[in-house]
């Protein structure tokens, strides 16, 4: 459903020299921290009704403490929710073998590890690229969710930091946060065209079946 995405990154520096190499702004970890529990805190309200989850560090204490570094917005929070986001990132993870409960009777000392191999999982068979991230903090809000239907809670920081990780080796600029929004944006907008086309194609069905039924109950009458 994402292949009509096309597009990669185009960033444009007009107000600057481009010098080569480039020096771009790398994220430090509390940043990248900062970015995936909002992300996660998003999807978990907005979807499992989920409040107060216990995260590594406060959100509220992070966005006191670093408020210039804010780069998640609800625009990224819609597109991580959205349901082909989750369907399409546990797809892939299944596709390799995942089992959330075979994930779950893992040992402690092995979530961590095992959550990183079907992120990078995730990340590589995305196509494009864009949407990397987006599939992969879907696929950890899903694990999430999982852990909280099953009280174990515990869990939590160990996928988090995961995520930390996989996206501070992977994902290391911030340019790369900064433009997440506009394809966000355009993932959104796709998609609701999408799914709109599909409503209307089934609504125009379902007004040729009824017309044919009244057909037919008049031709045998």
């Amino acid at each position: 459903m994402d292949c009509e995405l096309y597009f990669h990154r185009i960033i444009l520096f007009p107000d600057e020299e481009l010098k080569l190499p480039r020096n771009d702004p790398t994220m430090d970890v509390l940043s990248t921290l900062f970015f995936v529990e909002s992300a996660i805190d998003h999807v978990l309200r907005t979807q499992f009704f989920v409040f107060d989850l216990p995260m590594p560090v406060n959100l509220n204490l992070m966005e006191r403490r670093i408020p210039h570094k804010k780069f998640f917005d609800p625009v990224i929070g819609k597109a991580i929710a959205h349901k082909c986001a989750m369907s399409t990132s546990l797809g892939i993870a299944q596709t390799y073998s995942f089992s959330v409960m075979d994930w779950l009777r893992l040992e402690f000392h092995c979530i961590r590890s095992y959550t990183q191999y079907y992120l990078d999982v995730i990340r590589s068979e995305t196509k494009p690229v864009n949407l990397s991230l987006i599939h992969m903090l879907s696929f950890a809000s899903f694990l999430i969710s999982s852990t909280l239907e099953r009280d174990n809670d515990h869990l939590i920081n160990e996928i988090v930091w995961a995520v930390v990780h996989k996206l501070g080796e992977r994902f290391p600029y911030e340019w790369i946060y900064e433009s997440l929004h506009h394809w966000a944006l355009t993932y959104n907008f796709r998609h609701n065209d999408i799914h709109e086309t599909w409503m209307f194609q089934d609504s125009i069905e379902e007004g040729l079946d009824e017309v044919a039924g009244e057909i037919t109950i008049g031709w045998q009458g």
